[in-house]
């Protein structure tokens, strides 16, 4: 009987601390509890992590976690960016689903700046738009951007934002270096502390036209360009911040040489273009002289392949060069980056051996030391040969000079160069053009691009890619890890409850 009590109250113990147990749990299992509490922990850290990247994408951070800091910009850059005195806005011309990411992480490091604004604007939908800012007979195409700042704006073509090379054995271009940073900061700079000057284009003697591409691109760059007949006046006009002189096709008269030695002795400022040519001209020639330097009607040829510019389908001929940049305000953006310099038929520029007092002639591109020259006027490709020939003239010859006259105040800055190919369109790579628009740039002392390194491209690590990439990483990253931790933390709350 005892035995019988002791079971009896055992049993009755038992129930009172499942009636306890019920009690504190509000009548349920302490396993469903507990599989609730994780349930809820496991959404709470899910919408936490939602809510994180939404703030996070709103207020723009952005974190360059590349080893290289490959999208970050430089210190130039963001002293730039501080200091703007005006907002600008960026307009990138990308197909809506199309975007270029390697652009946008770019851009990610101009938007953190509050007077910077970038804005997407699909060139396909908003046709209307982008005629704003396009001139007759041109063409803004996709993948361009445009940077806007009160009335002035400055449109950047896709192949101005990188630099390629020709690949030979693919017959297909390369990308080497992204030029991005470098010509978004100087456009910011154009259009925000923007200057406007008058270049006043010599005619009267038969010389070239100008093409719209050319013009479109001194037009970008807040250079005016007026035509002005050398022959109708008897003084340059007093508005004209340079003159933009190329070969004559016949020799100025004694007026238009006096006309224009007024204007440079006086501080005015030039470029020249001079080129190759069998003709000779005496006033020309005269007033180049004047300048301590000298021109010949030669043809510089390139024995280095290593600076030569492969033709299409690679063909390399011995007079399309790319020469050799000296350390100058005009060539320092291209000396240190992977920018080519694109010639054809330059003919070489000579220093004087005696020259007046207080020039200072410095050279800006110059030949490789194996070059040689020729008379290509003469030449017959029956009997005569490209190749070196005894009788060549072998050695580094200057194409280009730069020359400050300080016999007058202010100081006379004039560029000469011994080509015109550097006005050709067909034979532009981009960096031509922006050769001659910073020798514009330094002879009128105007607002000088800074130079920023280009980015070097690392082929195995760096595509170019459009935007759906992105969003499949965002989908992933946002729904699908996510949605993978839910499930999972369901499943074992489950598999706990049944048992």
């Amino acid at each position: 009987m005892d035995n019988d009590n002791n079971n009896v109250n055992d049993i009755n113990n038992t129930n009172d601390i499942n009636n306890d147990t019920n009690q504190k749990t509000g009548g349920r299992p302490l396993r469903l509890k507990l599989g609730t509490f994780s349930t809820i922990m496991v959404v709470f850290a899910v919408a936490i992590t939602i809510v994180v990247n939404m703030v996070v994408e709103n207020l723009d951070l952005f974190f360059d976690l590349t080893p290289d800091q490959f999208y970050s910009i430089s210190d130039t850059s963001n002293q730039i960016l501080a200091e703007l005195p005006a907002d600008v806005t960026i307009y990138t011309l990308f197909r809506t689903g199309q975007e270029i990411a390697i652009y946008q992480q770019f851009l990610q490091s101009y938007r953190v700046f509050p007077r910077v604004n970038v804005v997407n604007v699909d060139p396909f939908v908003h046709v209307d738009f982008v005629a704003r800012f396009t001139q007759p007979g041109q063409t803004i195409p996709v993948n361009s951007m445009i940077v806007e700042s009160g009335d002035r704006h400055r449109v950047i073509l896709p192949h101005e934002m990188r630099t390629t090379r020709f690949d030979i054995f693919t017959l297909s271009e390369i990308v080497e270096t992204i030029t991005f940073e470098s010509v978004m900061t100087n456009a910011i700079r154009q259009v925000t502390m923007g200057f406007d000057n008058i270049i006043y284009f010599v005619r009267g003697h038969d010389e070239m036209f100008i093409s719209p591409a050319y013009q479109q691109e001194f037009a970008d760059w807040h250079f005016e360009i007026r035509d002005l007949n050398i022959t109708t006046v008897d003084r340059i006009p007093d508005d004209a911040s340079a003159l933009f002189i190329t070969t004559p096709a016949r020799d100025w008269n004694e007026q238009t040489t006096q006309v224009v030695w007024d204007y440079l002795a006086s501080g005015g400022k030039a470029v020249f273009f001079i080129d190759n040519t069998d003709m000779d001209f005496p006033n020309l020639r005269m007033l180049v002289n004047y300048f301590g330097i000298d021109f010949a009607s030669m043809t510089i040829l390139e024995n280095d392949t290593n600076f030569l510019v492969p033709l299409q389908g690679g063909t390399l001929v011995p007079t399309a060069i790319t020469p050799m940049l000296s350390d100058h305000t005009i060539t320092a953006e291209f000396a240190h980056s992977e920018f080519r310099v694109a010639l054809i038929n330059a003919s070489p520029l000579r220093q004087l051996p005696v020259a007046r007092q207080n020039l200072t002639i410095e050279p800006l591109l110059a030949s490789s030391p194996n070059a040689y020259l020729k008379d290509m006027h003469a030449f017959n490709p029956e009997t005569d040969t490209i190749n070196r020939e005894p009788d060549d003239p072998i050695g580094q010859f200057v194409i280009s000079f730069a020359v400050t006259d300080r016999n007058s105040s202010p100081p006379a800055r004039i560029v000469f160069t011994g080509t015109e190919a550097k006005l050709n369109d067909n034979f532009n790579n981009g960096t031509n053009s922006r050769m001659v628009l910073n020798m514009f740039s330094w002879a009128m002392d105007a607002l000088p691009n800074v130079w920023i390194e280009a980015t070097p491209v690392n082929d195995n690590n760096l595509t170019f890619t459009s935007a759906n990439q992105l969003y499949q990483i965002m989908i992933i990253s946002l729904f699908v890890i996510p949605g993978g931790i839910l499930a999972a933390g369901t499943g074992v709350w489950l598999r706990r409850r049944n048992k």
